[in-house]
């Protein structure tokens, strides 16, 4: 046998062997199992984020507060994000000197 015929013997078993094993992929894949197992979110407490309506710690007139901000993990729904402003004025004791 010559080496050119037995390199091609060769290449011909290697294409069959991806074309089995791409055909083989495709098969599993297309299954109805799931390929990741299910998270189960288990919702916690409730927290304010833009504190309360009574002084001195809350806005009792709600002014000057942004809107909390969320986000969600896309890969991970368990990893939340949250944030929010306030800019309501601050007592400050003045120097008369």
């Amino acid at each position: 046998m010559s080496t050119r015929r037995a390199w091609s013997i060769l290449f011909v078993v290697f294409l069959v062997s991806v074309l089995v094993t791409a055909l083989a992929g495709i098969r599993m894949s297309s299954q109805d199992e799931p390929l990741e197992q299910e998270t189960t979110i288990i919702p916690g407490r409730n927290v304010n984020m833009v504190s309360g309506t009574q002084l001195p710690g809350g806005d009792p007139w709600l002014q000057r507060q942004n809107e909390p901000s969320m986000a969600v993990s896309t890969r991970n729904p368990l990893h939340l994000l949250a944030g929010a402003n306030d800019y309501r004025t601050v007592d400050m004791a003045m120097s008369e000197g």
